[in-house]
């Protein structure tokens, strides 16, 4: 069965509309539960009868523990397939992409604004997480995938500072779907897809020195979903520009193993679609949102999701950034103190000519200073910079081709649908070579239709003739495939 639902997904080219079929909705609510604090409170716990099976809703009205508990500090957990560990733990600040600079769960009316609290009474939301209550009112529609199983809980959790409160009433709302792939964005993942999620945590970043995005080892495809980051400078400056040197970074992809960087950003708030340093203050769209923003400190909370911006890759990858930047020369020119690093390009150079380049500089727009770049002196004008960074993404195993197509099933004839293993290998190769084939997308689709209704024609023309551009020519020629 796995191999005819590959074979089908090369004919429909993994499409994201998924047909509705035989899919069920599988669901379970808490109502006002009092429960002790630092102990998980299971939600939900299911057994997976169609899959693939997905978690879509994961919503927390309330966690209300008065006085020292904390919405924002309460965790949710997921454990997928019968993990010991959850693979999903993310605190519901988190969930609603919002760092422990833009919430402190104090629910106060009016904040004191010389403490620089965000207001938590002021709700916002899209369609993919959200935090509409004072006292949570926190929910998440980030797909979680399992094939087996997968069992739900949330923890409240209390200010460490405060004495009192040891337990918490909670109410939750946790709802999925049996049958249904992940789609992300245009593209639908493989049944094996799995979320994940990666941490980087560190303090006084040295200037120049790189911090980490997400790190995949090599044997895993995958695709990124969003970033949050909070990000501090280590030491205040009385001059804004200084405060906001690390901005300057530019965003580097590892993709499949190559040591050569792609840049996909010109700068750090460039990343998170915005300009000179957050310019016109806090924001939130769909696409990227400025949670937290203190300007005199440097201080802010931003993410960016990627369902529209699709990052993907198919054997390991690595996304690094720094703390401040180095500027000058073309993409992936080495800078000439750290060959093992790289200059964030000032220019666009083709590779088929051999261009002038701009001779090698360090580029300070505020200072200039007579050091060696890349060194952290006392002195120097880019100050340290503290980090923390939250990265979810979907891997699965490299070339997992497995997808779920059961009403593309359905539909075929008795006589479309392919009945043993050798019918399967042989259809896979015959599709294989159809995708191989450097012609216009819509004729490999007609193909790829004519070939699962058994056009004995073109099955023979795949198999006897293995010259790749006679066959091209011969497909783009003939009437009957025009």
């Amino acid at each position: 069965m796995r191999e005819i639902l590959q074979i089908i997904c090369f004919i429909q080219l993994c499409l994201s509309a998924i047909p509705l079929t035989n899919q069920k909705v599988f669901s379970n609510v808490i109502k006002q539960t009092t429960w002790p604090l630092n102990k998980e409170l299971y939600m939900l716990n299911h057994t997976c009868t169609i899959p693939p099976c997905t978690l879509t809703q994961v919503y927390i009205p309330c966690v209300i523990s008065r006085p020292c508990g904390r919405w924002n500090l309460a965790e949710f957990h997921a454990y997928i397939d019968g993990e010991t560990h959850p693979s999903v733990n993310v605190t519901l600040a988190e969930m609603a992409n919002m760092g422990p600079l833009s919430a402190d769960g104090s629910n106060a009316d009016n904040p004191d604004p010389t403490k620089n609290l965000p207001h938590d009474n002021e709700p916002w939301g899209y369609s993919l997480f959200g935090h509409t209550a004072w006292d949570g009112g926190v929910y998440s529609h980030v797909r979680i995938p399992f094939l087996k199983s997968i069992k739900t809980a949330v923890v409240a959790r209390k200010d460490p500072t405060c004495k009192g409160s040891n337990a918490a009433m909670i109410w939750s709302n946790i709802r999925g779907v049996e049958g249904l792939p992940v789609v992300l964005g245009e593209f639908q993942l493989p049944d094996s897809a799995k979320l994940q999620v990666y941490r980087f945590k560190q303090e006084n970043v040295a200037p120049f020195d790189f911090i980490t995005f997400m790190d995949v080892p090599e044997g895993y495809s995958g695709a990124l979903l969003m970033v949050r980051m909070d990000l501090r400078p280590s030491r205040i400056s009385s001059i804004t520009g200084e405060n906001f040197q690390p901005l300057e970074a530019c965003i580097r992809y590892f993709p499949d193993g190559t040591d050569t960087p792609m840049f996909i950003s010109s700068g750090t708030e460039d990343y998170f679609l915005s300009t000179c340093y957050f310019e016109m203050g806090m924001f939130k769209t769909v696409d990227t949102g400025l949670t937290y923003f203190d300007n005199d400190k440097g201080t802010l909370t931003v993410y960016k999701v990627h369902l529209d911006d699709p990052i993907m890759w198919h054997d390991g990858m690595k996304m690094v950034s720094r703390n401040c930047e180095k500027v000058g020369g073309c993409q992936n020119d080495p800078d000439p103190l750290n060959p093992e690093t790289s200059t964030c390009p000032n220019m666009y150079c083709d590779p088929k000519t051999n261009t002038t380049r701009n001779a090698w500089k360090e580029e300070i727009l505020f200072n200039k200073i007579n050091k060696q770049p890349g060194t952290s002196s006392e002195n120097i004008a880019y100050p340290p910079a503290n980090y923390e960074i939250l990265t979810w993404y979907y891997t699965w195993p490299k070339d997992d081709l497995h997808f779920t197509g059961h009403s593309n099933i359905n539909n075929l004839s008795n006589k479309q649908k392919i009945k043993n293993n050798s019918d399967v290998k042989r259809h896979t190769k015959l599709f294989n070579t159809i995708k191989s084939l450097n012609i216009k997308e819509r004729l490999k689709l007609k193909l790829y239709d004519k070939l699962l209704n058994g056009d004995a024609k073109l099955e023979a023309l795949l198999e006897t003739i293995d010259d790749k551009k006679m066959l091209e020519m011969l497909l783009t020629q003939h009437k009957q495939y025009k």
